[in-house]
C-alpha cells in the first residue's frame, strides 16, 4: 500500500465512513434520540463496535453533547470494570478541561462542543475513592457527566463476577439519570443475558434495553465492499480471488477488512486467507464457548453444536443428538439464530426446516468444542 493511497480497510473499528449499515445506523441513530438504552447483538467481527461509534460520533453532533466509547472485555470483575469506567471519564473531563483536540486522547471520547459544555457550570470531580466501594464510585462517575452524555460499553458480557452487582448499579443509574443513553455491545451471554431475563426480583426486571441484532452482510455487499477497498488501495486483484476470499470467510465484516488490509499491505491472496481464517476459528470458538457457558445444559448444547458442524440438521436430528427439551432446544435455536446470528434457519416448507451455522468459520470452529472446557470456567 503505497503512501498517498487512501485507507480504506483498516483493522480498528471506525466512526465514519461505514459501508453497507445505513438502516442499521440510523434504527440506532433512532433509539438514542427516544432516550432509550440499546443492546447491539451479533457474532464477533460483524461491526458492531463500528456501528456503534458510528451513531454516537453523529448523535453528539446533533445533541450537542458527550460520548464515551470504554472497552471492558479485560475487565473480569466489578471491581475492575468500574475502575475502567472511572478512569476514563476522569481522562474525558480533563480533557476537556484543557480543551485539547479529540485526536490527542487514546480513547473513544466523542465532544461535540468542549467550550459549551464546560460553561454550563457542571462539576468534574470524580474521584476513585479508596474505602469506598466499587458501586458508589461507579454510580457517582456515571451521573457525573453531562446532560444527554451516550457510554458505550463494550463487550460487557466479559464481566463476569457479581453481575447482580452491576445489574443494580445499572438500575439505580437508569432511575437517576434518565437523560443518559448506554449502548451495550456484545454477544448473548453474561451481563446481556441477565439484563433480557432478569426475574421479578432482580434489579432490571421491566426495563430491559432494545434490541439491534447485526447480521452477516449479503453477499453481494461483501463483494462491493473488497471491490472498492482494492480500487482504492490500488492493488491488483482477481475477481476469482474476491470470490474464494468470501467463500472461506463468509461475509462478517470484520473478517473481509482483515483480509482485505493483508491484501492491501502486500500478502498475496493465499496467505491472506489463510492468515485470516486460522484466527477467526479460533475467536469462533471462543464465542461460542462463551455462549455454552451460560446455558443450563451445557454439555448438551455442546453435542447439538458439533452435530451441526457436520452440515445442515433438522430440527428432529438436533433434538435427537442433543437430548434437549423441545422448549430448551427452541430457545437455543433462537438464539443462536436470531440474537448471535451464528445460525441460518432453512425453511423450505413447513415440513423441511433445516439448521446450519452462517458460514464456514464456525462450522470449523464448532468441530473443537470440548466438554473439558466447561469444568474450567
Amino acid at each position: 500500500m503505497g503512501r498517498g493511497r487512501e485507507i480504506f480497510f483498516t483493522p480498528k473499528p471506525r466512526d465514519d465512513n461505514l459501508f453497507g449499515r445505513n438502516k442499521e445506523l440510523e434504527k440506532l441513530l433512532s433509539y438514542l434520540h427516544d432516550g432509550v438504552w440499546v443492546a447491539v447483538l451479533g457474532p464477533r467481527m460483524v461491526g458492531k463496535t463500528s456501528l456503534a461509534k458510528s451513531a454516537v460520533r453523529r448523535y453528539v453532533q446533533d445533541k450537542n453533547s458527550m460520548g464515551i466509547y470504554i472497552n471492558v472485555a479485560s475487565c473480569g470483575s466489578f471491581g475492575e470494570f468500574s475502575r475502567k469506567v472511572v478512569d476514563i471519564i476522569e481522562t474525558a473531563f480533563k480533557a476537556m478541561k484543557s480543551q485539547r483536540r479529540l485526536k490527542s486522547i487514546s480513547l473513544g471520547v466523542y465532544i461535540s462542543d468542549p467550550g459549551g459544555i464546560l460553561k454550563t457550570g457542571i462539576q468534574f470531580n470524580v474521584d476513585f475513592e479508596r474505602g469506598r466501594s466499587a458501586v458508589r464510585n461507579f454510580v457517582s462517575a456515571v451521573n457525573s457527566l453531562p446532560p444527554d452524555t451516550v457510554i458505550i460499553l463494550d463487550e460487557i458480557q466479559e464481566v463476569r463476577n457479581r453481575k447482580d452487582i452491576l445489574l443494580r448499579s445499572l438500575w439505580e443509574i437508569y432511575n437517576e439519570r434518565p437523560d443518559l443513553r448506554i449502548i451495550f455491545t456484545g454477544s448473548y451471554s453474561g451481563v446481556l443475558k441477565a439484563l433480557f431475563t432478569a426475574g421479578e426480583k432482580e434489579a432490571m426486571f421491566g426495563r430491559p434495553p432494545e434490541q439491534l441484532v447485526l447480521s452477516p452482510w449479503p453477499v453481494k455487499t461483501a463483494e462491493e465492499y473488497l471491490l472498492k477497498g482494492f480500487e482504492k488501495c490500488g492493488i491488483e486483484y482477481g475477481h476469482s480471488e474476491i470470490a474464494d476470499a468470501i467463500m472461506t470467510l463468509g461475509t462478517l465484516p470484520g473478517w473481509l477488512t482483515l483480509y482485505g488490509y493483508k491484501r492491501c499491505r502486500g500478502e498475496p491472496h493465499e496467505r491472506a486467507k489463510r492468515l485470516v481464517r486460522d484466527e477467526a476459528v479460533l475467536k469462533a470458538k471462543k464465542e461460542l464457548m462463551n455462549y455454552v457457558s451460560t446455558r443450563t445444559e451445557p454439555y448438551k448444547t455442546i453435542k447439538l453444536l458439533k452435530s451441526l458442524s457436520e452440515g445442515p440438521k433438522r430440527w428432529s436430528e438436533l433434538k435427537a443428538v442433543s437430548r434437549l427439551s423441545e422448549p430448551a432446544l427452541s430457545e437455543v435455536l433462537e438464539q443462536l439464530t436470531e440474537e448471535l446470528g451464528v445460525l441460518k434457519k432453512n425453511e423450505l416448507n413447513r415440513a423441511n426446516v433445516t439448521y446450519e451455522f452462517v458460514n464456514e468459520l464456525y462450522r470449523e470452529a464448532a468441530k473443537y468444542l470440548s466438554t473439558a472446557e466447561i469444568e474450567k470456567r
